[in-house]
């Protein structure tokens, strides 16, 4: 008797579950039952993205900062290992923003939303002064962000320079 009754509560659990599982897995379907309104998700991280560009053209290391998850990872342009502490991230943010005239110029924007994370990949190109001489970077970048508290919070961010055309 107790075999019946396990397995009637496992037959109950299954119809339940199921529905909801087949709609975590179904990405090519509505977003809309994995997060709320998507289209005011996909808003909130393209400014979160914006957020970041005006915080490095500030020169604020601390708004910068602020935009970074505590445990963030971060692959830059410019450094060889992977930073893995809030220390080596604010050190690189140091060393960038002590060039005059940093801006950032984002072209290129693909966000995606995946329940409470967000993805934004795209292309951006970083200028400055460095010596009195006028230095361009044509990047990719990758930012993957969380919601914290009703906020975007980037927990991993990778990006590199855009490779030289292949000569013919």
């Amino acid at each position: 008797m107790k075999m019946i009754r396990l397995a009637g509560v496992i037959a109950i659990l299954a119809i339940i579950a199921f529905p909801a599982m087949a709609r975590v897995q179904d990405m090519s379907g509505s977003h809309k039952e994995l997060r709320g309104n998507v289209s005011t998700g996909l808003t909130e991280l393209r400014e979160a993205l914006t957020a970041w560009s005006a915080a490095v053209e500030s020169g604020s290391v601390d708004k910068i900062m602020a935009l970074y998850d505590k445990n963030a990872v971060m692959i830059s342009t410019f450094v060889q290992n992977p930073m893995t502490t809030r220390a080596e991230i604010t050190g690189y943010f140091k060393r960038v923003v002590s060039n005059p005239d940093v801006k950032v110029a984002i072209e290129e924007a693909h966000p995606r939303i995946f329940g409470m994370t967000g993805v934004i990949s795209g292309r951006y190109t970083l200028s400055y002064t460095q010596d009195g001489e006028p230095v361009v970077i044509p990047a990719r970048f990758s930012f993957t962000y969380v919601q914290e508290n009703g906020k975007w919070m980037i927990v991993d961010m990778h990006s590199s320079r855009v490779p030289l055309p292949q000569e013919k």
